[in-house]
């Protein structure tokens, strides 16, 4: 989801094609220049979703809920994803088993 302020940073193309969309239509191709050498960098199709009016949105709001329980859920799944990699990092046991063979194929032991 782009807010509108955001569609300044995109391509004027981009832009101009979203503003003549209504909610549920989709772009046709969208060619992307690259500014600097004006070379085609790739194609784009937008789908408008909808338009909403700026402003504070109502916390009774059934969207505006589910978007703060989404949030909250992702990022209590990214701080156990980070707590959980922590801890196979430092549990983790790393045996290099070709150096091994090396050194054991050289008759050298080890200690």
């Amino acid at each position: 989801m782009v807010m509108e302020s955001q569609l300044r940073s995109i391509d004027p193309a981009t832009r101009e094609a979203v503003s003549r969309l209504k909610p549920g239509q989709y772009s046709p191709i969208i060619t992307i220049v690259n500014p600097a050498n004006k070379q085609t960098m790739g194609y784009r199709i937008v789908k408008l979703i909808a338009k909403e009016p700026a402003g504070q949105r109502e916390l009774a709001d059934p969207r505006v809920q589910q978007a703060i329980r989404s949030q909250l859920h992702d990022r209590r799944e990214q701080l156990l994803k980070a707590a959980y990699y922590e801890v196979l990092r430092d549990t983790a046991k790393v045996e290099n088993y070709y150096a091994k063979s090396v050194l054991e194929s050289n008759g050298i032991e080890k200690k």
